[in-house]
């Protein structure tokens, strides 16, 4: 009877992770989709190396809401911010 209540506990704590994950990155701002993102053209850096087009999110004073920020997720590509 122990094993099966911390079986179902262990179920329903990665159950509600998973989804106050998705929940926290869909809350944002940040992470929607805005008419203010910026759509940056493709271009050569000084090294050569080619950057692909891509969409930012439109600058301002603050971090926090840029896609590449721990925490929150780039909506065009899905990618987690590091």
């Amino acid at each position: 009877m122990i094993k099966k209540m911390i079986m179902l506990t262990v179920i329903t704590l990665a159950f509600g992770v998973s989804q106050l994950e998705a929940q926290t990155y869909d809350t944002y701002p940040c992470c929607n989709k805005q008419s203010s993102d910026v759509s940056v053209s493709g271009y050569f850096k000084s090294d050569g190396k080619y950057v692909a087009p891509h969409k930012r999110s439109a600058p301002n004073s603050t971090l926090r809401d840029n896609f590449s920020t721990s925490g929150n997720r780039n909506p065009y590509t899905g990618s987690k911010g590091t």
